[in-house]
């Protein structure tokens, strides 16, 4: 499979936009997936993992980055979905699967995870858990979460708990800033999104 050489290239969805839907990222976000995974030299040769994939556009920019993504989603409709849009990507492992009533580590073995993009449950509950998840699968070197709606409270508790403890790092907003409005009376708070690294101590 030949990779796109910018982000330019590659096939989005006009309506593929927080804008006009708001269960999707912006395309600022992916831009921005696509330009910090440049900077810190993440991409073929690596693998990711994407926890909840909706229609898939995000899903098409990490496997036009990484060599191997593993992306997961509980909903056989959006499972579906997902494989059409990307079906000219040979290097994508899709997993239908409850995240929190069934494990995956079955399907992780020794992939050393460069990168996991975080948008699956909403409460603090569960993105706590999916933290936890990312934190004890094999990870490269410098590894890296992103995670989206960071302006919803849960999400924020549970990234920020994480920071206080010392387990990851913030190190970049992600996607539309604070003060951005999607819709007529949704302003969000904070950035759309937010790039952690996983600290690691050896």
């Amino acid at each position: 499979m030949e990779k796109n050489k910018s982000f330019s290239d590659i096939e989005m969805s006009p309506v593929e936009d927080r804008h006009t839907d708001g269960h999707t990222l912006s395309v600022k976000f992916k831009r921005d997936i696509w330009d910090r995974c440049e900077e810190f030299g993440l991409g073929v040769g690596m693998t990711c993992v994407e926890l909840g994939h909706y229609t898939g556009y995000v899903t098409k920019v990490l496997a036009n980055i990484f060599g191997n993504v593993i992306t997961v989603d509980s909903s056989k409709k959006y499972y579906d979905i997902s494989r059409r849009v990307n079906a000219n990507l040979d290097n994508i492992e899709y997993v239908q699967m409850n995240l929190y009533t069934e494990s995956l580590d079955a399907y992780i073995t020794n992939e050393a995870i460069s990168l996991f993009v975080i948008d699956a449950g909403h409460s603090q509950q569960q993105v706590m858990m999916d933290i936890d998840r990312c934190l004890r699968f094999n990870l490269a070197t410098d590894s890296y979460i992103i995670f989206d709606d960071y302006p919803s409270p849960d999400i924020r508790k549970a990234v920020d708990a994480y920071i206080t403890n010392g387990k990851i790092e913030m190190i970049y907003d992600m996607g539309c800033p604070a003060g951005h409005s999607f819709k007529a009376g949704a302003t969000i708070s904070h950035s759309e999104g937010v790039m952690c690294k996983i600290v690691q101590n050896d």
